[in-house]
């Protein structure tokens, strides 16, 4: 597994600004109680190409929150993740079946994002893919991988966390779940995601 990238400030600002203009055409975001629930139409996943699941366009379980600067202009991502029960949810529509890369863009005890409270060890995470109709069934297939905490400056904390294998995607429609599947061992559970990165694992070195 390959170490963590730093997320460039630049990558922010422009996630930022796709952020910007989804809040801008009215697109809301759901709450949920149940997995199987879903914000919108599906998510293109694509062959040659990166795919971007913004954690803006998750349905969310749980006490999650998206952080704003005040405005309707800066909302960036989600945090408050606290708590094991919560967890993102992806409608995805893939174009073709095979073993995808995945990685997740996010940070652990945010200094920018609220409820600050220092670092922890890293948490473990899972990507797990399930049937839209049937999320509470047996998973298709299942990603493990940890969101580390890294005491940079504010903006460098943002890190690609690669997971440890492939996610198995059929293909046509899917679902794509995130959650933490305990709390770390040392410090407290406090995630803030920005988004998922999937790309085809023969298609692109991603």
């Amino acid at each position: 597994m390959h170490p963590p990238m730093a997320f460039s400030r630049s990558c922010l600002l422009v996630a930022g600004a796709l952020m910007a203009a989804s809040v801008a055409q009215g697109s809301p975001r759901e709450e949920c109680s149940d997995p199987s629930c879903s914000l919108r139409s599906a998510i293109g996943v694509g062959v040659e190409e990166v795919s971007v699941l913004m954690a803006s366009d998750a349905a969310i379980t749980g006490d999650l929150a998206q952080f704003s600067h005040g405005d309707r202009v800066h909302r960036l991502w989600l945090d408050g993740w606290r708590s094991t029960d919560d967890q993102l949810l992806w409608e995805v529509d893939v174009q073709e079946e095979g073993e995808y890369v995945a990685r997740v863009l996010a940070c652990s005890h945010c200094k920018m994002a609220s409820g600050y409270s220092g670092g922890s060890s890293p948490v473990p995470v899972t990507l797990t893919a399930v049937s839209c109709d049937e999320p509470h069934e047996s998973a298709w297939s299942s990603v493990k991988g940890t969101i580390a905490f890294h005491d940079f400056p504010n903006m460098q904390q943002w890190s690609r966390h690669n997971l440890t294998s492939t996610l198995s995607l059929p293909a046509g429609r899917a679902c794509i779940v995130l959650r933490a599947t305990s709390f770390p061992e040392e410090g407290e559970l406090n995630l803030a995601v920005l988004s998922v990165e999937v790309c085809e694992q023969e298609s692109l070195p991603c």
